[in-house]
């Protein structure tokens, strides 16, 4: 009876790891992003298979582009490309100075842009291709890089 009930849990985890596993595959073959840049500002698309997501930021919005570190995998480090805003700056500052002026802790806020920026790129396995690539959009958007 033992047994039985251990191949219940045994084939149980082995299915979520094969369901786990089965969507890391379907990103990596379906997920695509294509980032478009100009003095007006910065569009950013993705696509999973036939559905897709379009971000558009003004250049008046932007503060700069920014390269931090993704995953690793033995001693190889990814590189991600974040779009840092100016609101997502402002609006942490502000609520850090309130928080210094009057000691009132600030409401816990969730959203997909953060102070830590939006990612545009992931997975970049060069960091001289990263350093590059925001320089040439930082270029783009009509910014000294």
């Amino acid at each position: 009876m033992i047994a039985h009930h251990f191949s219940i849990v045994f084939e149980l985890a082995l299915g979520l790891f094969a369901l786990l596993f089965g969507c890391f595959t379907f990103v990596l073959w379906f997920k695509s992003t294509r980032i478009t840049i100009d003095a007006t500002g910065v569009r950013a698309t993705s696509r999973w298979l036939i559905f897709s997501r379009t971000r558009q930021f003004a250049a008046a919005e932007v503060e700069r582009f920014e390269i931090r570190v993704g995953m690793t995998s033995g001693t190889q480090t990814y590189q991600d490309l974040k779009l840092i805003t100016r609101s997502g700056v402002d609006d942490f500052a502000a609520r850090k100075t309130r928080h210094e002026q009057t000691g009132e802790r600030p409401p816990l806020k969730f959203s997909v842009s953060s102070s830590r920026g939006v990612t545009l790129a992931s997975s970049i396995a060069s960091a001289a291709e990263a350093n590059w690539l925001v320089q040439e959009m930082t270029k783009a958007l009509g910014r000294r890089a």
